[in-house]
């Protein structure tokens, strides 16, 4: 399976896991009903710990979750939406 996978989308299940996880947490720290609870999105999608999460961003984005929030809520912020927008179609080698 994993190799077919990675003819398919060029990386690996575990890899393809690990970006579906990271594009949700994303998806939900973006703006829309106040500052985002770290450790309930870091429980829902499926990370081990708000710090995990927090170090999983980091390394993707070079952000922190909440200051990717405070930013994705800033109207001139476009570096930061224009990273967050290629989340979804990044091809992840991010470790665990």
């Amino acid at each position: 399976m994993d190799k077919a996978c990675r003819q398919y989308l060029g990386r690996t299940v575990s890899e393809e896991i690990r970006r579906i996880r990271l594009a949700k947490a994303i998806e939900l720290l973006r703006p829309g009903g106040g500052r985002p609870k770290i450790a309930a999105i870091a429980r829902q999608c499926g990370y081990s710990s708000a710090t995990h999460l927090r170090d999983t961003l980091l390394r993707a984005t070079g952000s922190t979750p909440v200051r990717f929030w405070k930013e994705m809520s800033t109207p001139h912020t476009n570096a930061v939406r224009k990273r967050a927008a290629g989340m979804t179609r990044m091809p992840v080698a991010l470790s665990t």
